[in-house]
């Protein structure tokens, strides 16, 4: 079966969903390192370090994509969708870098025991900062939900965190200079840092379950288990039941056991039937079916 048949077309709205989040972090990282290092709170310096990196990471999801939907050529048979993967696994390197700059930023803090100044600048800098990121990461979901792509879904993710952290800032900055806890600045900063470390670890272990061929979640198995279970008889088992996904598309090898006085007319319908199910079930799945008479080895059991 040619790949090119089954895998998903280019989608325009991937590379503009990464696009735009380059242009938005740019803008928010400039504004929340200005007002940070003006009003002297770490917590706000720790979160214009997340957004610049966050135009890097995004910049490295923008080239991904676009890598990822060139369709497949004669070095690289089963496409390029693995780009989303690697962009993803860079995403949870680039949170746990953030991570690690906030901590060193909020141990600075601890030393110094420096106030906050103008807070009600940085109040309202990570004010509409937090907001643009909301209705960023609402419409980063919507282009989740319609292309399915793993760089854009970790964006995502990441941004999410900064809508956490975000108000975990304002906090801070009106803890800090309204009540003069200094600390609150600090620890606030520290437990942003925690949740970029969790977030990077979810982001890196989704990522390279698609480099390392991890199989199909177990929803997918049943919807299969299902379309050949329906064809029963003529189909008397399978075996050889193998799957994956490249961030992209979804890949299913199966060897289906049918009967052996079938024609080749008649087998041909099945394998035809069990196609349209499946194509039917996993809308954009590659397919690799081999039927074998029920009952004789198979010389390429894989069990």
């Amino acid at each position: 079966m040619d790949l090119a048949e089954t895998r998903p077309p280019p989608t325009p709205a991937r590379n503009r969903a990464a696009l735009v989040a380059v242009v938005v972090s740019f803008f928010m990282a400039i504004a929340k390192l200005a007002v940070g290092v003006l009003s002297g709170s770490v917590a706000v310096i720790a979160s214009g370090l997340d957004s610049l990196l966050d135009v890097i990471a995004s910049g490295v999801n923008a080239w991904a994509i676009h890598a990822a939907e060139a369709p497949p050529d004669a070095e690289h048979r089963f496409g390029h969708g693995k780009f989303e993967s690697i962009a993803a696994l860079t995403q949870a390197a680039f949170v746990g870098g953030s991570a690690v700059l906030v901590c060193l930023e909020a141990s600075q803090r601890f030393a110094s025991q420096s106030p906050i100044h103008h807070a009600n600048l940085a109040l309202l800098t990570v004010g509409v900062s937090t907001a643009v990121t909301i209705a960023l990461v609402v419409w980063q979901a919507r282009e989740v939900a319609r292309t399915g792509s793993v760089a854009v879904a970790a964006d995502r993710a990441h941004y999410t965190t900064d809508v956490i952290s975000g108000a975990g800032v304002m906090a801070a900055v009106y803890a800090s200079s309204a009540f003069k806890l200094w600390w609150v600045d600090p620890v606030v900063s520290i437990g942003v840092a925690g949740m970029l470390l969790w977030t990077g670890f979810q982001l890196a272990r989704r990522a390279l379950s698609h480099l390392l061929d991890a199989a199909l979640p177990p929803a997918d198995l049943q919807l299969i288990e299902g379309v050949i279970a329906r064809h029963s008889p003529p189909i008397m088992g399978h075996h050889g039941l193998r799957t994956r996904s490249d961030g992209l598309s979804r890949f299913v090898d199966v060897h289906l056991e049918i009967d052996g006085s079938l024609t080749l007319h008649q087998a041909n319908r099945v394998y035809t039937d069990v196609v349209t199910g499946l194509r039917e079930a996993l809308p954009g799945v590659d397919l690799s079916i081999h039927l074998d008479p029920a009952g004789e080895p198979d010389p390429i059991d894989r069990k």
